[in-house]
């Protein structure tokens, strides 16, 4: 399991979804729980042979932080930085990674790990 001071996993008491709550080490957004929605990663390679990679979160407790404060580089950085410890560790097989599509309109997949 991923162990740090940045965030944990947390079910949210209004969806009942698992999300991530965000830690002492999160500074200013500490307390605040979001989860991710889509995650894509580019078909072409970049120049030095990276993938970008994009995805989509959801706000589901701004912890009193106005949310304009979540559209800045320092909060993308942050989830960012997450998402890439969970994909991570998912591939070095220190958890399962779970990928759930919802049918639908907008087709969302969720990344879990157990």
């Amino acid at each position: 399991m991923i162990n740090n001071k940045l965030f944990k996993f947390v079910e949210h008491k209004d969806t009942e979804e698992i999300a991530v709550c965000l830690l002492e080490e999160a500074g200013k957004f500490q307390g605040v729980i979001y989860r991710y929605g889509q995650v894509k990663l580019a078909n072409e390679e970049n120049d030095d042979g990276s993938l970008n990679l994009t995805y989509d979160w959801d706000m589901l407790d701004t912890n009193g932080i106005p949310k304009e404060e979540f559209y800045v580089e320092e909060f993308s950085d942050l989830t960012g930085v997450i998402l890439e410890m969970l994909l991570e560790s998912a591939i070095k097989k220190e958890n399962e990674l779970y990928v759930n599509a919802n049918s639908g309109e907008n087709d969302n997949i969720s990344i879990a790990l157990q």
